[in-house]
């Protein structure tokens, strides 16, 4: 056991008053130590302090009612903020729109990040390079002279997240 440990309160007293092996801990300092409270209501002296004063209990009972309302009053949402937000998968097929010459589409959402977002088709290339073979502002996407328009008919798919 730590030596600090085994000593109680009234030795923590005589310790504070006499110090260890006769070293005085704090110099200058007169004891009896004065006392806060009244004698025998601070429970302090030994006593149980069941005899406190009346007015010193309802002065605590007032302070940890108006605490308990203040507690109770604090805004609690109903909802678990994480911090953390799962993006939602799109994916628009854009098969009706290819007839050969049209390079531009119509997303159903804007994408939340174009360097996430995966164009395919069953036209040549297979698949579309987002820095070279398309771009995305808003909710338009829009074929780059990097590739040719789909042919007629030819599936054009468009994975993304918002």
């Amino acid at each position: 056991m730590p030596k600090l440990l085994q000593y109680n309160g009234k030795d923590w007293i005589e310790i504070a008053k006499n110090g260890v092996a006769g070293k005085k801990p704090i110099a200058g300092l007169d004891f009896p130590l004065p006392k806060d409270g009244i004698d025998g209501k601070d429970g302090i002296d030994g006593e149980s302090g069941k005899d406190a004063e009346e007015s010193v209990v309802e002065e605590l009972k007032e302070t940890l009612s108006k605490l308990e309302k203040r507690i109770n009053n604090i805004p609690r949402g109903g909802r678990i903020i994480t911090g953390r937000y799962v993006h939602t998968p799109i994916v628009d097929r854009l098969t009706a729109l290819t007839d050969g010459s049209t390079k531009t589409f119509l997303l159903s959402k804007a994408p939340k990040d174009t360097a996430t977002m995966e164009v395919f088709g069953t036209d040549f290339p297979i698949i579309l390079d987002p820095t070279v073979d398309f771009t995305v502002a808003g909710k338009t996407l829009t074929l780059t002279d990097a590739v040719p328009a789909p042919s007629a008919g030819a599936t054009l798919i468009c994975k993304f997240y918002v």
